[in-house]
This record gives C-alpha cells, sequence and structure tokens, in this order.
C-alpha cells in the first residue's frame, strides 16, 4: 500500500475524486516492479497471464541454481565435498513411498565424517511486518491450510528420512558411517532466525558468509 507500488493516489471517496499523481512517483515504482520482477520476488500468483507465471517459476528456479552453485563452492573451499539437486532414491539406492522434492546440497566432510543435507533458499530481504510475517508463516515446520507441508517441513521430512537411513548416505558418500546434519543456508538475514520454535531449532540456520565455520 505504500506510494511506491500505488503511485497515483486517489484524494476521496467520490467516484469523479481528483488524484495525485508525480512523474517521479511512477518512475520509482515502475522501476520497483521490473527490479522485483526480474529478481522473481513476486508471487507467481500476483500475474494474470499463464506466461507470466511460467516464466516467474523459470527465473526463480534459475536464480535459486545459481544461489545453490554459490553456496557449494564456499562449501569446497571449506573442505566438504559436494553434490548438488540429489533425489533422495539416488542417494539412498531405493525407490520411496512419495515424491520428497531434491536435496539441494549434499556435503560430506571425510575427516568428521559429518554430512550436511544443505537447504539454500534465495530470499528477499523481508522489511514490513507483512513481508516478515509471510516468511515467519512459511518456515513453521507445519502443515498448511491445504494440509501441504510448507517450506521448512519439506526440508525436515527429507532429513528425516535419511537419517532413517544412514548406512545408505554414508555409502553414497563414500564412507563407512556418517552423521547427519540439517543445515539451512540464507542469502539475506531471515526472521526465523529469532523464532524460539522446536522445528526452528532442528536446524542450523546459515548465511553464505557463516559457512566456514559450520
Amino acid at each position: 500500500l505504500s506510494l511506491v507500488h500505488r503511485p497515483i493516489v486517489q484524494l476521496t471517496d467520490a467516484e469523479d475524486s481528483p488524484c495525485l499523481c508525480t512523474p517521479e512517483a511512477v518512475r520509482m515504482g515502475l522501476a520497483l516492479r521490473l527490479s522485483r520482477t526480474y529478481g522473481a520476488v513476486y508471487d507467481d500468483q500476483v500475474f494474470e497471464s499463464q506466461q507470466m507465471r511460467a516464466w516467474i517459476g523459470e527465473r526463480r528456479n534459475q536464480l535459486g541454481h545459481e544461489f545453490t552453485e554459490s553456496v557449494a563452492d564456499v562449501l569446497r573451499k571449506a573442505g566438504w565435498e559436494c553434490w548438488i539437486e540429489r533425489q533422495p532414491p539416488e542417494i539412498l539406492g531405493r525407490k520411496l513411498d512419495r515424491d520428497y522434492g531434491d536435496v539441494d546440497i549434499l556435503a560430506c566432510d571425510r575427516r568428521s565424517a559429518r554430512t550436511l543435507v544443505v537447504e539454500c533458499k534465495n530470499l528477499f530481504v523481508a522489511k514490513t511486518p507483512g513481508e516478515i510475517a509471510k516468511q515467519i508463516g512459511e518456515f513453521r515446520g507445519k502443515l498448511d491450510k491445504n494440509g501441504r507441508p510448507d517450506r521448512l517441513l519439506r526440508h525436515l521430512q527429507r532429513v528425516a528420512l535419511l537419517r532413517e537411513h544412514p548406512k545408505d548416505v554414508a555409502r553414497y558418500v563414500g564412507l563407512e558411517e556418517t552423521t547427519i546434519e540439517s543445515v539451512l543456508v540464507f542469502r539475506n538475514r531471515v526472521p526465523i532466525e529469532f523464532i524460539d520454535d522446536d522445528a526452528v531449532r532442528q536446524v542450523s540456520i546459515r548465511y553464505p558468509e557463516t559457512l566456514s565455520s559450520i
């Protein structure tokens, strides 16, 4: 509801109300819309056409893959061996009851026999109360109103699945045995870092600049 998002201001409730508009406000609004669209910040439901919804989905996938690759580079420099965007059936060497989604990064440190299940999230910085509430709502580790797991719960389910089969995970990464740890890596600071919640406490929340000490 800010002036940047809605640069034409209706001054009264009358049908023929005068409106206030300045070229600079329109310019700023257009620049914001274009930059946030290109950055895939907007949800696909913001757009009416199927073409734009499809484009936003593809763009979000592209940016997510680029961020995942950058996180893997940081881990490799810290001595971790990484496998990017692997399916649980491939890791475990068996068919599963359903689709659990990709493991963004499976990282192994042979010196400590640790294996990280890393989820990479390229989220924008939440600034307004609405944006903060939306991000917190997406990472509560619960089912949404439609009975589907939220973004955190999907990750926790993948981690739980791999922990049920530690020998298969160890075989995949080339170890005799391994411990399996859960990590969420965000590009920007996120409000869930400050939430005292059982589900959130199950993961290590990191940023690219803090990965070297993991």
